[in-house]
């Protein structure tokens, strides 16, 4: 048995290709994956990507282990000037 990995260009494009593929006798299944790349240090607050299962450990582990104590105004604050737009 064989397996591959196919990238389509967009939505429309992979949904012609999976009706062709199921077409095929010898096609015995048929998965689709999306991939989703790790967050960086500067990806944990932009929105239109959940963290994934270890992500979201790593981050709850960092935040145990920090002992710096910070006034939620000023988090916001550096927050706000560290993702100006």
């Amino acid at each position: 048995m064989q397996t591959f990995s196919v990238t389509i260009n967009n939505d429309a494009n992979a949904k012609l290709f999976l009706n062709l593929m199921k077409q095929l006798k010898f096609v015995k299944a048929i998965t689709v994956e999306t991939k989703v790349d790790k967050l960086r240090d500067d990806d944990w607050i932009k929105p239109g990507r959940p963290a994934t299962d270890e992500e979201l450990e790593q981050l709850c582990i960092e935040m145990e282990a920090d002992k710096g104590e910070i006034d939620s105004k000023v988090f916001f604050k550096q927050l706000k000037e560290k993702y100006k737009k």
